[in-house]
């Protein structure tokens, strides 16, 4: 008699027969639960992508990134143009009086063209900070991007974009400044001035 040798035929028998009689061993008698299903999230939102080329009518086009450009003066045929480039909106800086602005011509062309149209008119001899404020809103509010921001040469719109850039994105002043320099380099003493007064009111500086 040999106990040895009983004990490893047992223990191959036991694991023998279940095959033999076609199931397979169970190793344990607690199963895991099923798997449970990865979380689904909601895909985020998708801002259409800018036309690369410019936008005819458009003086100084200046076509930042994927969802933005600055540029001067329009032409009534540069609304119907830009909302075929993807904007999906127009802030214009000029006032009312400036010979050629011609708002109320522009909205009802933007009306036909289905684009937003968003009037912020801001005076270089007067310049009023809520402008600034209520441009802000306006560029963070998704439905508005792309964007495209004009005046009539340029130049107030790239304050404005400097100031988006420091005040949202969380550049360095000198950052934004240099981001645009063909325009930007021509904003006036006083404007900068007002520009920085404005951004160290808010803890920019």
């Amino acid at each position: 008699y040999n106990p040895g040798m009983t004990t490893r035929t047992s223990y191959i028998l036991r694991f023998l027969v279940p095959f033999v009689l076609g199931c397979a061993p169970v190793a344990s008698s607690q199963h895991p639960g099923p798997a449970s299903a990865p979380a689904v999230q909601a895909p985020a939102p998708v801002t259409p992508a800018l036309a690369s080329g410019p936008v005819a009518g458009v003086l100084n086009y200046t076509r930042v990134d994927a969802t933005f450009a600055c540029g001067g003066a329009m032409s009534p045929e540069a609304i119907a143009a830009a909302a075929k480039a993807g904007f999906k909106s127009i802030v214009n800086l000029r006032a009312a009086t400036e010979p050629g602005a011609n708002v109320e011509e522009f909205a009802q062309a933007a009306k036909a063209a289905g684009i937003i149209y968003i009037h912020i008119p801001f005076v270089s001899a007067s310049p009023d900070p809520a402008t600034l404020d209520e441009f802000l809103k306006a560029v963070a509010t998704p439905a508005n991007q792309p964007m495209l921001l004009h005046c009539a040469g340029g130049v107030r719109a790239s304050m404005f974009w400097a100031v988006k850039r420091v005040m949202i994105d969380g550049w360095t002043v000198d950052k934004a400044m240099a981001e645009l320099p063909d325009l930007f380099g021509r904003v006036s003493p006083p404007l900068r001035a007002f520009m920085l007064d404005y951004l160290k009111q808010r803890g920019k500086i």
